[in-house]
């Protein structure tokens, strides 16, 4: 398999069939990212007013009844779990849109349509949607077993136990890497083979371990090289949009606090429309280079064993039946002769 010419047709199908990128904005949805902004020391009458707003909430919740603070919990659950699911719902389209557009285009087609590449998501939603959770919580609940392991142990060795797990602690990165590589050769087999979650999950794995070098490879690029890239490309061009805030801050004037909140708001207005298209681009091309990717390995689906039924008996001959005799006719006497 040509790696070189895998990541160039990618790149060839993403630009021509630039409504791919729309679905890359929504399969970006719910995606794991470790961008976090904000900084926030400073000095002056805000900054102390800042640091008594924690100590004026709990004062706050301490003093409401704790009928409405169970409230307030649940209805903060509810409104996490919600938005989880609409995320997800919206990386699942997103995922199954850019996948079939890929196919679609490696087929030959020359024009792609938002409206059919999005109809054709019912099919697979719910299983896509499935297969991503399973996957999201197995790995959730494996991390946190491991630290509460982590922790117990820990404690009962005083932190030097620690020391010892550094090697299984680093082998945790290359393990989740290979867990986002099945994951995605699972989303793609699902449907290109039409096929359920955990018949997916063994395909993947089936065509993953068959040549695990190839794979190491597109997984350092698509997911290593890429992300290096997404930081640069995404990451870069938004530090000088909080410039004037964070000059707003060290002054530390009220006025130029949100002289310099408005400017980066503004600015970031300005910048949106322009971190979307790069966002649904980089995420359309991942997902088209897995696809490719599955395509060139995995090589036919393997076609299922037809039904053999068992040939029936023939039916019994049965002998010919013997005509029944019938019984003589006596005759019937003339009543003029009596004979």
């Amino acid at each position: 398999m040509n790696i070189g010419d895998i990541l160039s047709r990618a790149w060839k199908i993403v630009w021509k069939h630039k409504v791919l990128w729309l679905f890359g904005i929504l399969a970006s949805c719910g995606q794991a990212s470790g961008s976090s902004s904000g900084g926030s020391s400073s000095g002056g009458s805000g900054g102390s007013q800042a640091l008594h707003l924690p100590s004026q909430w709990l004062a706050d919740i301490g003093n409401m009844e704790w009928f409405f603070v169970l409230l307030l919990i649940a209805a903060g659950v509810i409104f996490i779990l919600l938005m989880v699911f609409l995320m997800m719902t919206l990386n699942t389209v997103g995922r199954v849109g850019v996948i079939r557009g890929a196919l679609q285009a490696e087929e030959g087609k020359e024009k792609l349509s938002f409206g059919e590449l999005l109809s054709g998501v019912k099919p697979f939603f719910w299983r896509i949607l499935g297969l991503n959770l399973l996957i999201g919580i197995s790995v959730f609940a494996l991390v946190m077993l491991a630290v509460l392991a982590l922790i117990f142990i820990g404690i009962i060795t005083l932190g030097f136990g620690l020391i010892l797990l550094i090697p299984l602690i680093l082998l945790f990165v290359p393990v989740m890497w290979a867990v986002v590589v099945v994951q995605e050769q699972a989303n793609v087999a699902l449907i290109v083979e039409d096929i359920s979650i955990l018949e997916a999950l063994k395909r993947a794995w089936q065509v993953v371990i068959s040549k695990p070098g190839t794979y190491l490879v597109m997984g350092l690029i698509l997911i290593l090289g890429m992300g290096l890239l997404a930081m640069l490309v995404i990451g870069l061009p938004m530090l000088p949009i909080f410039v004037p805030m964070i000059i707003g801050f060290i002054i530390s004037d009220q006025t130029a606090i949100n002289t310099g909140l408005i400017l980066s708001g503004i600015c970031f207005v300005a910048y949106l429309p322009f971190l979307l298209a790069l966002v649904g681009l980089l995420r359309s091309y991942i997902i088209t280079s897995w696809t490719l990717t599955y395509l060139q390995q995995a090589g036919p689906a393997p076609q299922k064993p037809a039904v053999v039924l068992p040939p029936s008996e023939p039916a019994a001959v049965l002998p010919p039946s013997e005509p029944k005799a019938e019984p003589p006719v006596e005759p019937i006497p003339d009543p003029l002769t009596g004979s």
